[in-house]
């Protein structure tokens, strides 16, 4: 666990409010297909589920349209 986790953890623990129930994460189609950016999403759709959300919307803006096979491919 990384400090900023860390700092997130402690705080989450302080706090008296209900964690949110819906996270929403918005990438773009470039920082999808980098390398190692599946394992970044994972990361992060673990420390969301993990903090206590019941949903999370993952939204991918696509500026190239060529890219789409890709990134259906990938997922």
């Amino acid at each position: 666990m990384g400090l900023y986790d860390t700092y997130l953890a402690v705080r989450h623990r302080l706090h008296d409010g209900d964690p949110p129930a819906h996270v929403a994460i918005v990438i773009t189609e470039r920082d999808l297909l980098a390398d190692g950016a599946f394992d970044t999403l994972r990361s992060a759709l673990t420390w969301a589920f993990g903090y206590g959300a019941d949903r999370v919307t993952v939204s991918v803006s696509v500026l190239d349209e060529a890219v789409v096979p890709s990134l259906i491919r990938e997922l």
